[in-house]
C-alpha cells in the first residue's frame, strides 16, 4: 500500500438558519472555489506560518462515549456507548484583508468580504452592509450567525454543522500584514448516515485573487488613539463571544451553541507621543465616557477605480484602558496597554470598514 499524499482544503459559507447546512457546500464534488472575481463557494487559503503544514488550519476530532459498567469479577469495560464524534478543537489562520476584487467603477459590492471570511465575522457577530458613509462594506456588531464548514484533509471530506467563532484575534504586525486567527466551536459533524464514510478526493480548488494578490501591508497606517497620531509596534484585536451549549432535544447531538455574551481587548504597544505624554495614565483617572479617547487606523489605500480593493479601516467611538505599563524600545517611551472599545449606543463600539 503507497502512502498516503498530504494535502487539506478549507471551505466556510453562512447558514440560513440552526441546524441547515449550507446547500453549495453540501453538493460540492469535483470543484470548490473562493474566487473573489468568480465563484465563490466559501474557499480560503491559509496562513503558511500557521497551523499544520502551512495551511493555516488546526484540528482535533475526538469519540465521545458513556463508559459501559465493569465487567462481573474485573476493572474491564467493553466499549463504551458511543453519543457522537466531535471537532475538540478548530482553528483558522488567513491574511486579513479586503475581498481583493477588482473594481471598475467601485460600488458597495466590490467589497464585500470572500464568503468564507463573512461566515466567520457572522459567527463572531460582526454583520456586514453597504457603507453610509462611502463605499465600502461595513461590519458592526449584531446578532451572531451560524455557518458551515467543509474540510478536506488526506482522503478525508469533514462537513461541520452550527458552527460559532469563539474567539477572533486580528494581528497587527509593522511591516507584514495582519492576520486574523479564528478558534471556531463546532456545533455538530454533519451526520453521515446518508453518506458512505470512505476516501474522498480533493476538488479542483481555485483560490482566484486570493492566491494572485498580495494583501496590504501595516505601514504608515495613520494610527490614532485619544486624537494623537502615534505609533503602535505590536497590536492584537480579540474578540472573544462566550458561546454557551444549551441543551435542546431537537438539535444535532441534543446541543446547540448560542452567543451569550461578548468581550473585545486591545493588547498593543503604543509610542508614547510628545503632544500629550501623560495620556495613558490620564485614561487611568477617566471617569466618564467622554474622558475615552476614540481610536482609528487604515491598513492599504482605499480602491478607487479599476484597482484590487485590499483596505480596511478600523474605528472605535472610545477606548477604556485597562491597564498601562510604561517600557521602552531602543530610546523610545512605549505604553503597553490593554484597552477595550465601549459605546453609548448598542453594537457600536467596533467598526471594521472594507474601502
Amino acid at each position: 500500500m503507497a502512502k498516503e499524499t498530504f494535502d487539506v482544503a478549507v471551505a466556510f459559507a453562512p447558514q440560513s438558519g440552526e441546524g441547515v447546512y449550507d446547500p453549495t457546500l453540501d453538493a460540492i464534488a469535483a470543484n470548490l472555489s473562493g474566487d473573489p472575481d468568480g465563484t465563490d463557494d466559501g474557499l480560503l487559503l491559509g496562513d503558511p506560518e500557521s497551523g499544520v503544514a502551512e495551511s493555516g488550519l488546526a484540528l482535533s476530532i475526538g469519540r465521545v462515549g458513556r463508559p459501559k459498567a465493569y465487567l462481573a469479577g474485573s476493572f474491564t469495560r467493553s466499549i463504551s456507548d458511543f453519543l457522537r464524534a466531535e471537532v475538540r478543537s478548530l482553528a483558522f489562520s488567513f491574511p486579513w484583508c479586503g475581498s481583493r476584487r477588482t473594481t471598475t467603477t467601485p460600488v458597495d459590492a466590490d467589497f464585500q468580504a470572500l464568503r468564507g471570511v463573512e461566515a466567520i465575522l457572522g459567527g463572531t457577530g460582526l454583520i456586514g452592509a453597504a457603507y453610509a458613509a462611502g463605499t465600502g462594506w461595513h461590519y458592526k456588531f449584531g446578532a451572531s450567525v451560524p455557518f458551515s464548514g467543509l474540510l478536506y484533509y488526506f482522503g478525508n471530506r469533514l462537513e461541520l454543522l452550527d458552527c460559532r467563532t469563539s474567539s477572533l484575534t486580528f494581528s497587527y504586525t509593522p511591516g507584514s500584514i495582519p492576520i486574523a486567527t479564528a478558534e471556531i466551536a463546532v456545533g455538530s459533524i454533519k451526520d453521515p448516515s446518508s453518506d458512505t464514510i470512505a476516501p474522498a478526493a480533493l476538488p479542483t480548488l481555485d483560490y482566484g485573487a486570493q492566491a494572485d494578490e498580495s494583501a496590504a501591508v501595516v505601514e504608515s497606517i495613520g494610527h490614532q488613539w485619544g486624537g494623537i497620531t502615534r505609533g503602535f509596534s505590536s497590536l492584537d484585536l480579540v474578540i472573544a463571544p462566550e458561546v454557551q451549549d444549551i441543551p435542546d432535544s431537537n438539535a444535532n447531538n441534543g446541543v446547540i451553541r448560542e452567543a451569550s455574551g461578548r468581550e473585545t481587548t486591545i493588547n498593543a504597544t503604543i509610542f508614547a507621543d510628545d503632544t500629550d505624554a501623560v495620556y495613558a495614565l490620564k485614561q487611568a483617572f477617566a471617569d466618564s465616557l467622554t474622558d475615552l479617547g476614540a481610536w482609528e487606523f487604515q491598513v492599504g489605500a482605499a480602491a478607487g477605480a479599476a484597482e484590487i480593493a485590499k483596505a480596511i479601516l478600523v474605528t472605535a467611538p472610545r477606548l477604556e484602558l485597562e491597564t498601562t505599563d510604561p517600557d521602552r524600545l531602543g530610546t523610545f517611551a512605549v505604553n503597553t496597554v490593554t484597552l477595550h472599545p465601549r459605546s453609548s449606543a448598542a453594537n457600536n463600539e467596533l467598526n471594521m470598514i472594507m474601502v
